[in-house]
């Protein structure tokens, strides 16, 4: 278990990160976060979750990035699920009747999101995923990700959820993205798919929210 600070660093590092795409140091989260601690015990922190496989340290950067362990730390444990805007949650409802869910979902995370039922593609909103940096830096990985979109492992992936699941870059074999998944039964089940750098919470809020209105 990790104390309280520890927790309170972790989540404003993987926060940072999911916003900025840039390593994290210990003055960026003095700066931005508030945190009532000193710049030598959050960087003494910063080792200590790095030594616990909870963060990592490029080679090329002073800063720390979080490890797919502290993602899911993250998840488990940090990720409330309330992290929805009052445009949002308005946005929500009045586009929940008329509008796929999909569109929803791709509208407010920008993220890729599909509709399976019976275990085929029903409808792709791929939303603004391409611009974010990974793809930039990396030609391949946009590549990876269209291809990834139409192999039978996703679609069975996303199919057999019964309820919400959230699985982590190489936790399936697509290790440089997250799929999040809702059953939404009787449509079917969507999935939600972002780099490992997705915005957790924000999904998360999404989906739970529109699960309460539909009163599944």
């Amino acid at each position: 278990m990790l104390d309280d600070r520890k927790q309170r660093v972790l989540q404003a590092i993987i926060e940072e990160y999911i916003e900025t795409a840039e390593p994290v140091s210990s003055g960026a989260l003095v700066k931005n976060y508030g945190l009532d601690y000193s710049s030598a015990t959050i960087r003494n922190d910063m080792a200590d979750l790095e030594s616990i496989g909870l963060l990592d340290k490029p080679h090329t950067s002073a800063g720390r990035i979080p490890s797919q362990k502290g993602y899911r730390f993250y998840v488990d444990k940090l990720v409330k699920g309330d992290d929805l805007s009052q445009d949002e949650i308005a946005y929500i409802k009045a586009k929940f009747a008329t509008e796929a869910i999909t569109e929803i979902i791709s509208k407010i995370t920008h993220y890729t999101s599909l509709l399976i039922a019976e275990a085929d593609i029903k409808a792709v909103l791929l939303g603004e995923i391409l611009d974010l940096p990974e793809f930039n830096k990396n030609p391949n990985m946009a590549k990876n990700f269209i291809k990834l979109l139409y192999e039978k492992e996703v679609i069975n992936i996303i199919n057999e959820t019964q309820d919400i699941s959230i699985y982590i870059g190489d936790e399936t074999e697509y290790q440089d993205f997250s799929i999040i998944t809702l059953n939404q039964e009787p449509i079917g089940t969507i999935g939600i798919i972002g780099p490992t750098r997705m915005d957790y919470s924000k999904v998360i809020s999404v989906i739970k929210y529109i699960k309460q209105l539909g009163g599944y």
